[in-house]
């Protein structure tokens, strides 16, 4: 895969990382209360 920098491919991991953290955050929270209303 040429004409990709470095730059955009960190950015876009960071982005999916973000995501990601807000994803486990989400779980973790419906987690820890118990049983969740969905």
């Amino acid at each position: 895969m040429g004409g990709i920098r470095p730059e955009e491919v960190s950015w876009e991991k960071a982005l999916d990382l973000q995501a990601f953290q807000q994803k486990i955050e989400e779980f973790l929270a419906t987690k820890s209360t118990g049983s969740s209303t969905d």
